[in-house]
């Protein structure tokens, strides 16, 4: 570039001098340094456009490898696969012996001081022994004596869990009655009390009810006062029974018995002094108020266009007093419903058909178009 500026200086020097020969002489090196130029920029060019072109595409190549497992020489060598299932089912089946050996050995510590406990209960226990006979508890004791010794045996030492248990039940046959009929023995006093204390807060509770909670039906409270006269039919029936039963038999009654019967009723009453008044919602004429009346929101016809407005005009003339003298009501009262007989034949039905047929009469007279299309119909 400087020596391009340097020609161009020379050439305005000759040209000021009027030295033609210099001048001509000035624009031959500048067409020659232009062209040199050019050539230098245009190989540039091509070299870059070859590099380009020549651009080396990298291809990768997935390629599967196998491999293989040596263990020569190597201790301990790894499991296989098979091995290790081997050595999974061997520790299960060790795991489930000693779950086993767990379960006997509490099964025998339990069934030993069954044998302990009852022993000490039906032989000494006053309960026990007013609900139970002599002969009661001789068996009794002769039963805990054979299974204690044959807790020392090799039957019950080399025995299952199982085993175990079903000792454990063939005792419980004999000595679990003695000792539940000791336990109602025990409560069944307690009972009574129990009964007068959930009776009071009952009735106090439907009182409540009735002063308070005046939203709550009658036919709730009702139903409370039905549970209760309930139970107290049946524990006069099962207290009188119980009288006269001798305590070494079976109880006509149980304390469960007593508690379950009378949480029923508690529940039920306590459920009563849940329930929520419901205020009534104010009436309200929700159809014309809201929605607008005939022809739907805005009133009747509102938004629609001309031909909506006259079809709900057309409609509510039909369904009330209007242009054919007709009414709902008088159609009601000549209808037999029982098998929808005569429905078509009706006055109010022939007179329905009778309009429809007339307005479509005229509105085929208002409406010239329609019969243009049907004459162009007929003539295609």
């Amino acid at each position: 570039m400087s020596q391009m500026r340097e020609l161009q200086a020379k050439r305005e020097e000759a040209i000021a001098k009027k030295d033609f020969d210099a001048e001509q002489q000035i624009n031959s090196e500048i067409e020659a340094l232009q062209s040199q130029t050019a050539n230098a920029s245009s190989s540039a060019e091509a070299a870059v456009a070859f590099e380009t072109v020549n651009k080396t595409k990298i291809r990768k190549v997935k390629v599967s490898l196998s491999s293989t497992e040596k263990f020569d020489g190597i201790t301990p060598r790894p499991l296989s696969s098979d091995e290790k299932e081997w050595a999974r089912s061997k520790l299960d089946v060790m795991n489930a012996a000693d779950i086993e050996v767990k379960r006997a050995q509490s099964a025998k510590n339990e069934l030993e001081s069954f044998v302990y406990e009852s022993r000490e209960k039906v032989a000494e226990d006053e309960n026990c022994l007013k609900v139970s006979t002599e002969e009661q508890r001789e068996e009794v004791a002769a039963m805990l004596m054979a299974t204690e010794d044959w807790l020392y045996a090799d039957e019950a030492m080399n025995g299952t869990a199982s085993v175990v248990e079903a000792k454990i039940q063939e005792l419980n046959t004999k000595v679990y009655p003695i000792r539940s009929r000791a336990f109602e023995l025990e409560n069944r006093p307690q009972a009574q009390e129990m009964v007068d204390n959930v009776k009071g807060w009952v009735n106090q509770t439907l009182e409540y009810v009735k002063t308070n909670l005046t939203w709550v039906a009658a036919t709730e409270i009702e139903g409370v006062v039905n549970l209760t006269l309930q139970f107290d039919e049946w524990y006069a029936n099962v207290t009188t029974q119980q009288a006269s039963l001798p305590l070494t038999e079976t109880p006509a009654f149980t304390v469960h018995d007593v508690q379950a019967r009378l949480q029923k009723a508690r529940s039920e009453a306590l459920r009563l002094t849940k329930i929520r008044k419901i205020d009534p919602v104010p009436y309200r004429d929700d159809y014309s108020g809201k929605y607008g009346g005939y022809g739907g929101y805005g009133g009747y016809g509102g938004g629609y266009d001309e031909k909506m407005k006259d079809f709900y005009r057309r409609m509510y003339e039909n369904g009330t007093n209007g242009t054919n003298g007709t009414n709902y009501s008088d159609w009601f009262r000549s209808q037999n419903y029982s098998n929808f007989s005569g429905f078509n034949d009706s006055e109010y039905m022939k007179s329905f058909y009778e309009h429809a047929a007339r307005n479509f009469s005229e509105e085929e007279g208002k409406n010239p178009s329609n019969d243009s299309a049907k004459e162009e119909k007929t003539e295609l």
